[in-house]
């Protein structure tokens, strides 16, 4: 009934409902219900929900409680129930997903034309996939909410999870599991297929889940959302999660348990089928810190969204997202040899000789020397802070050997800013700075590439292999002299400014109105609803016999 009345208006602030439940809050009994193993079970997303619409009404102004008290709530059960009713949601659609897919037949080149031309027209198949993506916005806000407003929370999407929902059985054997869930909730190293040999501990997931961890189970969410960006239901929920991200990347205790190597997961993460590739799946990928499954999917994101509707927008937050997470790296610093390092170069290169080559179609739609210089930056500050994180000197050596041989790109890029930055027009003072970025870059290509031929020539050599260039650029390092870049580690930390709580507005009326026209009124059971309002809270010792 409470998601009924909260819905009933797509603007919530003229929603007098919302109002009433301000001045009379329940959000303790919502926690409660969250608590509670069977009231979980049957009313834990809408317990989310209205939590989540209630924490978004009138943000700014007057303190709002909901919105205060999530902020405050440090229950690690009521968090990690949260947590697992955000994850059965997504899990449900990731799931959805995988079986889709597999009941495709095998691709050919008739299949391949015939989806091409199929895609020219709106189809029922597109209108009900674009269903699908605003049904799971409501989850995603409400682990917006909780992730921005709630650092708890945040440490929490990242831990492993024991399962809060034991199947479904007696009453005695619900009791029993709820006491074990007290007691038990709390223990972080429970893994997806771990051994339990306690029979009074709490049962795991299905072992044929990917894994039990929030954090892991959105990133595989991701990659399946941000495949198709062109549809505007789409591309929101793309954004939304990529603001989940940021707020993550941010967060100390977070990153400290992404990187962890002793908290690994698998992460099956979905990528797009493009010319030169198939669709392909990480069927079995490997057990991995979470923080290389959050870069692959930046670089998948990279990979395969260089096409004439750039969505630039979510480019700059997913340049964001790397950099908070290499600053993180660099100040702890931390080595982890699994990390993508080698991709995420070349993702990075192949984004810059993108902006290069359109940059007379991009430059009337948005700042592209802005977008070039993050991820220009991002590379700098890899040459200059590199030897801190990465994994072992051959890896500074391979960055060194990727920036040689790429380097007409960078000298492209330095031409294309000196062009814009000579004239008189808006993106000016951008494509200075951006020039300034590329002077490290530069410098290695204009230093080695001469050491390189010489040694060719030397050599009689037309071809030289990738060991080779490296022997000449090991015994050059010495003259090789650098500019040293000012905050290449510093970033403007994530808030609702004007434009994001815009954005997030349109986000949550998009919520109300679908959530108003999928719930069904009728399906309440308003008799049993009554009948439990009205029964005590807590047990009543026995009557004494007159």
């Amino acid at each position: 009934m409470m998601v009924l009345a909260c819905t009933g208006n797509d603007n919530i602030v003229q929603n007098p409902f919302y109002e009433y439940f301000t001045q009379h809050s329940v959000f303790e009994s919502l926690v409660h219900i969250l608590c509670q193993t069977q009231g979980r079970l049957e009313l834990g997303q809408d317990a989310v929900v209205v939590v989540t619409l209630m924490a978004c009404y009138r943000k700014s102004g007057s303190a709002n409680p909901y919105m205060v008290k999530l902020s405050m709530l440090d229950d690690e059960l009521a968090l990690t129930a949260y947590a697992q009713v955000v994850m059965a949601s997504l899990g449900e659609f990731n799931e959805r997903y995988v079986q889709s897919r597999q009941a495709e037949p095998q691709s050919s080149w008739l299949s391949s034309l015939t989806s091409m031309v199929g895609s020219m027209f709106v189809s029922d198949e597109a209108e009900i996939r674009i269903g699908q993506v605003k049904a799971n916005d409501a989850g995603l806000l409400a682990l917006y909410q909780a992730v921005h407003l709630n650092r708890h929370f945040v440490g929490i999407i990242a831990q492993s999870l024991a399962d809060v929902n034991p199947p479904t059985t007696t009453v005695e054997q619900n009791e029993t599991a709820e006491e074990a869930n007290q007691s038990d909730i709390t223990n972080s190293n429970n893994t997806a297929g771990g051994d339990k040999t306690n029979v009074t501990s709490p049962p795991t997931l299905d072992v044929a889940m990917p894994t039990s961890n929030l954090m892991a189970t959105y990133l595989e969410y991701c990659s399946i959302i941000m495949q198709d960006t062109r549809s505007e239901a789409a591309f929101h929920s793309t954004k939304l999660c990529f603001l989940i991200l940021t707020c993550v990347s941010e967060d100390e205790y977070a990153n400290s348990l992404m990187h962890d190597p002793g908290l690994t997961f698998r992460v099956p993460l979905h990528r797009l089928p493009m010319r030169h590739r198939k669709s392909l799946t990480d069927k079995t990928p490997p057990f991995r810190p979470l923080v290389c499954g959050l870069l692959d999917l930046i670089i998948e994101f990279i990979l395969s969204h260089l096409m004439k509707k750039f969505p630039h927008e979510l480019y700059e937050l997913a340049l964001g997202v790397v950099l908070r997470v290499l600053c993180h790296q660099k100040r702890c610093r931390l080595r982890l040899s699994l990390c993508p390092w080698k991709e995420l170069w070349a993702a990075l290169i192949a984004l810059l000789k993108f902006l290069h080559s359109s940059d007379s179609a991009l430059i009337r739609k948005f700042d592209l020397f802005a977008l070039a210089t993050q991820a220009v930056n991002i590379l700098n500050l890899f040459v200059t802070f590199g030897d801190t994180f990465l994994p072992s000197p051959q890896s500074y050596d391979d960055l060194y050997y990727e920036i040689i041989r790429m380097h007409h790109v960078f000298d492209n890029l330095h031409a294309m800013a000196l062009r814009y930055s000579t004239g008189e027009n808006e993106f000016r003072e951008s494509a200075v700075r951006l020039s300034a970025a590329l002077i490290n870059v530069r410098a290695i290509g204009q230093h080695f590439k001469p050491k390189v031929e010489m040694w060719m020539e030397s050599q009689k050599l037309s071809t030289p292999t990738q060991d080779q260039i490296l022997e000449v650029v090991r015994s050059h390092y010495d003259s090789l002299t650098l500019k040293l870049h000012e905050s290449l580690d510093a970033y403007e930390r994530y808030a609702e400014r004007p434009p994001v709580a815009a954005f997030l507005s349109s986000i949550l009326r998009s919520v109300v109105s679908v959530i108003r026209s999928t719930t069904d009124p009728s399906s309440i059971d308003a008799h049993r609803l009554l009948l439990e309002s009205t029964a005590p809270t807590t047990p009543t010792s026995p009557s004494v016999p007159n």
